[in-house]
């Protein structure tokens, strides 16, 4: 398993807006934990050919008339540079990119 530097940041941008308080510090200081033992070494950058990848797959989406949110874009073209599938509970955003999915929170078959 992997991580996306987009997705650090989304989940950064989640914990920055919660309400002040003792269970925001506390969750922000569990998520960096969870990062730095779970993904050392396995966190992947939106790099070049990522970025090539989002212009591509951003194309095809718009032209088929689903686009998707910029965030959502470069993780999807991320996995598709580095052959890799994407779990995520929002599968909706992610279908017709190419992409094998995996739902987490549902019984795999």
């Amino acid at each position: 398993m992997y991580l996306s530097t987009i997705t650090i940041g989304e989940i950064e941008y989640g914990l920055r807006i919660l309400p002040v308080g003792k269970r925001g510090l506390r969750l922000k200081e569990r998520f960096q934990r969870f990062v730095s033992l779970a993904f050392a070494q396995r966190i992947l950058a939106y790099d070049e050919t990522a970025a090539r990848t989002y212009g591509e797959l951003m194309g095809h989406r718009k032209e088929i008339g689903r686009p998707m949110s910029i965030a959502d874009g470069q993780i999807a073209a991320i996995a598709i540079a580095n052959g890799l599938m994407v779990a995520t509970r929002n599968t909706k955003d992610f279908k017709d990119c190419g992409l094998e999915l995996i739902n987490p929170f549902l019984p795999q078959t």
